[in-house]
């Protein structure tokens, strides 16, 4: 590594000392100061190396002259470029044994790009040392440039190629061997015939030409060495010229390289090149005029930029280019061949984003061709086409937009001409790739309709018509809004409610819900920023949504959901909607309103459920009920029971005529209604203890509607027959809050029991005349026979426990429980073992840091345990705070709070209902 920007120099041979040592032997001797000296030993001291030609020892040479110069060039890990020459020298200070010499220079990365640009600056040094004296000193000066020849080239190319055994193919195939091996990691070894010394020097030049046609991007990495005794496989470098007879096969550490021997005629390991690769076949064409080459290499390096560096070390990257290149020098021929190839070609170079302004070069040539492209009316326009321009549109800056538009503009009038028949089908498929583009969208249908109003408004209907949903339709309805502002809104008007209405009559099954979702999105679509311009648009389409809906609905197939989706119609109907109505279609929003109201219906909106339904006349009243029981029969839930009345309402009934007056709902077809829908599963009896509570079944002061009562008579007598003999369904009835509904209940459980208990009670005054004695054994036998059952049964009591929170933050925890025992009305319960209380008990609990367990069981006084029931208890004690002495202000006391009354203003009545005051029944 170095510290200055200036080039600098270092000397390495076999002297009395050097830089690194104080006695004799190969060191360097001198260098730059601004070389450290690990940068020298681990960068240029691994390449001060030199091994005589075997042949010239053999034979004894002692001319240096014949001896090859090895010339080396290289990138250092650090990036600096490392230029170096290396001598044989006969005799060493000593003069007793032969020596080497190398001179090196190291170029700072920043400036080695001059060096890339201009071959004869590496291959046409003059400033290169053949000795050095060490009493000039260990320092070496830095140099603001290295001396060369720059007019000097590689000479009479085919001569050259000729003398080293290099024909069109071998020299094609050489140079894809150099270009692939940065690429491949595999190196390349030349041997050449000859002298060693003119061997060497044929090396250099021969390199030299191999470089001038090397792309820059290679340049930048590529290692070289023009002499070495026989293979070695050095890292930075990637070509090496090694002396003939030394690639000796087979050689399994050379199996994996390219060699090239060409004394033995035979080249291995590297491949040729297709014989229509561009590349190669330009350079061949080139080869003896190599400055024509710049500008293919300048057009292919700024191709390359910003590109990951794998993509310009490809050799089938140049071939691309080179295509590309010569397209832009005029060939359009090539263009013709491949049109979409060449367009994706141009497109995959512009990545990067960040990289593609400044592909210049690139950008006109896509401009130009697709000018051209526009212009020829006997091309075919390719959806995957209009994609390509689509993608160039997102790289190229907003100036070449309006020319973009221009000319995709001129693509789709072509198509739309070349298919007179089918114009919209052939122009459709064509816009897919503008999905998501909206601007560019916009200037297309902008210049197209500049032309062609009549295909544009084609183009119009025809998206229209594709969408396949509701939402669908909205959305490209939107999109066409604001892309094609030029067509008129009277075409859109009468377009998209055509497409509405086919939307809503298509699957009648999800009539409501696509109604909905059309509805919904419309309506979003109106409120859109700067969408004043089609808001009226807008309302017409929502307004026919509905009056469409009021005309095709089915009532006998209206679901549950159907209802529910259709709040945005029944919820708040639209003020526009309503003189828009016939007879019929007021009618049918009536009673829709009607079961709307019930379905939603929530705690303490009873009265404006019953007054939605008052209105009605005996038909709507009869449909309404009818679509109720059909959509609450598989909701028979707790939840909906305050909806399952109105499926059985009367408005004229009034409860409070008594017995004999008419009831306000049809109570014995509600219980039947909900028993049969419950199949079996005890759910009526929820649904009876629930009506304990409402004051439709449960008036104030009655306690009880006496058609009610009659009608809950009459099913514990039929269906709920067996009732009070299920001990849950007991239990559950005979605790509801209500006396009235109590009496009713103890009333049947009488009429459910054994035939014989039932006999006694109703003979009981026969058979107490008929025997004292009897009589009072009965009673014994009533007085004591629970006791009696208890001891021999010996049953276990029944506790429940409420859930108590997982975790606590306070030191303690309440713990509810109650107990009961059909033969012990007091059964006491335990808390850990500890008495707690009787039949019923709240007790605080303290809980220690940590988990608690709590431990609940009852004990009846027959000595019999329930099951215990465990409670856990997370309690984990908070940390104890410091006293903070707080000092309270003397200031005056905040007045009291008071109350705000809000009135809500009263809507405007439904169509079909009452305006009157609602009735509670």
């Amino acid at each position: 590594m170095y510290r200055e920007q200036g080039i600098q120099q270092q000397v390495f041979t076999r002297d009395r000392e050097g830089v690194f040592r104080t006695n004799e032997g190969f060191d360097t001797v001198a260098k730059s100061p601004g070389l450290e000296a690990a940068f020298i030993k681990n960068s240029l001291h691994p390449y001060c190396v030199y091994k005589a030609p075997q042949e010239l020892l053999a034979r004894g040479e002692a001319e240096a002259d014949r001896y090859p110069a090895a010339f080396g060039v290289f990138r250092a890990e650090s990036g600096e470029l490392v230029l170096g020459r290396t001598l044989y020298v006969p005799v060493d200070f000593t003069g007793q044994r032969s020596a080497f010499f190398t001179h090196q220079f190291v170029v700072p990365a920043q400036r080695a790009e001059d060096w890339f640009r201009e071959p004869a600056r590496l291959f046409h040094i003059t400033g290169f040392r053949g000795s050095y004296d060490i009493l000039e000193g260990k320092e070496l000066p830095e140099l603001a440039d290295i001396e060369y020849d720059a007019e000097a080239g590689p000479g009479g190319v085919d001569e050259l190629l000729s003398r080293t055994g290099f024909g069109r193919e071998s020299f094609r195939q050489l140079l894809h061997a150099v270009m692939s091996s940065p690429f491949t990691r595999r190196k390349v070894y030349i041997t050449l015939d000859g002298e060693p010394a003119q061997a060497a020097e044929d090396a250099k030049r021969l390199m030299e030409l191999v470089y001038a046609c090397l792309p820059y991007a290679i340049r930048r990495v590529l290692g070289f060495l023009t002499y070495s005794q026989e293979p070695e496989g050095k890292a930075d470098i990637h070509v090496t010229f090694v002396e003939r007879g030394s690639l000796k096969q087979p050689d399994r550490q050379l199996e994996k390289d390219m060699l090239f021997d060409m004394p033995g005629g035979r080249i291995t390991g590297a491949e040729l090149p297709p014989e229509d690769h561009p590349y190669f076949r330009h350079v061949w064409q080139l080869r003896h005029d190599l400055h024509r080459l710049e500008s293919l290499l300048d057009f292919c390096e700024e191709a390359l930029q910003g590109l990951e560096p794998g993509a310009a070390l490809a050799p089938a990257a140049y071939g691309e280019l080179c295509t590309l290149y010569e397209i832009e020098q005029g060939r359009d021929s090539l263009y013709a061949a491949d049109r979409f190839g060449t367009m994706e070609r141009i497109v995959s170079y512009l990545h990067p984003v960040e990289a593609a302004s400044g592909k210049v070069r690139l950008q006109q040539l896509f401009e130009r061709l697709l000018r051209k492209e526009a212009g020829d009316s006997s091309g075919r326009t390719q959806a995957d086409y209009v994609g390509l321009v689509v993608k160039y549109s997102g790289l190229a800056g907003d100036a070449v937009q309006p020319q973009l538009a221009r000319g995709l503009s001129y693509l789709l009038e072509r198509a739309a001409k070349q298919h007179e028949d089918d114009q919209t089908g052939s122009v459709l498929p064509l816009l897919e790739p503008l999905q998501g583009h909206d601007a560019l969208l916009r200037d297309v249908f902008e210049e197209l309709y500049e032309r062609s109003p009549a295909l544009v408004q084609r183009i119009v209907a025809g998206r229209l018509d594709q969408t396949a949903s509701a939402k669908g339709l909205a959305l490209e309805l939107g999109l066409l809004l604001s892309a094609a502002g030029g067509v008129p809104m009277r075409f859109f008007a009468e377009e998209s409610l055509k497409k509405v209405r086919q939307l809503l009559r298509g699957d009648a099954r999800r009539r409501t819900e696509t109604a909905q979702s059309l509805y919904t999105a419309v309506d979003e679509l109106s409120r859109r920023e700067g969408a004043r311009s089609y808001a009226s648009l807008c309302e017409l389409i929502l307004l026919d949504i509905q009056l469409s809906l009021l005309e095709d609905l089915e009532p006998d197939k209206l679901t549950y959901e159907d209802i529910v989706r259709l709040d945005f119609m029944l919820a708040s109907p639209r003020p526009e909607l309503l003189p828009h109505l016939d007879t019929g279609m007021k009618l049918t929003l009536g009673w829709l309103s009607a079961v709307f109201r019930v379905l939603t219906l929530e705690r303490g909106g009873e009265g404006t459920a019953a007054a939605a339904m008052e209105g009605l006349g005996p038909w709507e009243l009869e449909r309404v009920q009818s679509v109720l029981k059909r959509a609450l029969e598989d909701r028979i839930t707790a939840e909906h029971f305050p909806r399952i009345p109105y499926a059985f309402y009367h408005p004229d009934g009034d409860a409070g005529a008594g017995a004999a007056g008419r009831a306000r709902f049809e109570f014995g077809a509600m219980l039947d209604y909900v028993s049969s829908h419950s199949r079996g599963t005890g759910v009526v009896y929820d649904f009876i203890a629930w009506s304990a509570g409402d004051e439709r079944f449960a008036p104030p002061k009655a306690g009880i509607d006496p058609h009610y009562r009659a009608a809950l008579s009459r099913y514990f007598e039929g269906q709920g027959s067996g009732a009070f003999r299920q001990k849950d369904v007991k239990d559950r009835l005979l605790r509801v809050p209500n006396e009235a509904f109590q009496r009713v209940f103890r009333e049947a459980r009488q009429q459910q029991a054994p035939a014989w208990l039932r006999l006694a009670i109703s003979k009981r005054r026969t058979l107490l005349m008929a025997g004292v004695p009897l009589l009072l054994l009965l009673i014994v036998i009533t007085a004591y026979g629970k006791a009696m059952m208890g001891a021999i049964l010996q049953p276990a009591p029944e506790l429940k426990v409420e859930k108590v929170p997982e975790t606590s933050q306070s030191g303690t925890v309440t713990v509810r429980a109650e107990a009961a025992d059909e033969y012990d009305p007091k059964p006491k319960i335990y808390v850990n073992d500890v008495l707690a209380g009787e039949s019923s008990i709240t007790k605080e609990i303290p809980l220690a840091s940590g988990g608690n367990e709590i431990v609940v069981k009852a004990e009846n006084k027959y000595g019999e345990f329930s099951e215990p029931f465990k409670l856990t208890v997370q309690f984990e004690a908070p940390a104890p705070l410091p006293a903070i002495p707080v000092e309270q202000p003397a200031g005056p006391s905040l007045p009291a709070s008071t109350k705000e009354t809000t009135q809500v203003p009263a809507g405007p009545a439904l169509p079909g209902t009452s305006a009157g005051k609602s009735k509670t029944p």
